[in-house]
């Protein structure tokens, strides 16, 4: 996994590449959100945006997901996925995590995309935390095959908006605080 500065999506200087080190596997990436800006979100619709690419064709599809966690606020099981089940088939979230939204096959090309998850609604009781979930559906990649993703957005709404980064000074000084 690397972060990347060649050929961003238009308007970004970076993107983070997943460099396929173990054939034939599932893997994804994951964001958390913290319970202080999850929890307003009780009952509401988020949609998400994904800028993505790949460089193989044996990486075809990718799938997203918004994850509710209702265990303990701020207390996450980091590990989301208790089964990956076969190609073409949803994961199986851990105890406490449920699949807000049905994922379905995103399919890539060599050129980068924006996908769009509309409308979902945050309805599990009890909802504390939430995560998006980005994952590569296929189990034919080889060693060596390329994932590229940038510009993940998660935003209230039934639907998603252009991505427009956020100001870089404001962006630091919220990423301050878990320094100190």
């Amino acid at each position: 996994v690397s972060q990347q500065t060649s050929t961003p999506p238009a308007g970004s200087r970076y993107f983070h590449r997943a460099d396929v080190q173990t054939a034939n596997k599932k893997f994804g990436f994951i964001q958390f959100f913290e319970a202080a800006n999850c929890i307003p979100l009780r009952g509401k619709s988020v949609s998400v945006s994904i800028h993505a690419k790949t460089t193989a064709a044996a990486i075809a599809n990718i799938r997203a997901a918004v994850l509710s966690w209702d265990g303990t606020a701020d207390t996450l099981t980091s590990d989301v996925v208790s089964a990956w089940g076969a190609s073409g088939s949803n994961i199986t979230p851990v105890a406490n995590w449920t699949l807000e939204n049905t994922p379905a096959n995103l399919a890539l090309t060599s050129s980068w995309q924006t996908f769009t998850v509309e409308n979902i609604a945050l309805d599990t009781a009890g909802l504390n935390n939430i995560a998006v979930f980005v994952w590569v559906d296929d189990t034919n990649a080889s060693v060596n095959d390329i994932f590229d993703l940038g510009w993940v957005k998660l935003e209230v709404g039934a639907t998603a908006t252009e991505f427009i980064p956020p100001d870089y000074i404001t962006d630091r000084n919220k990423c301050k605080r878990f320094f100190y």
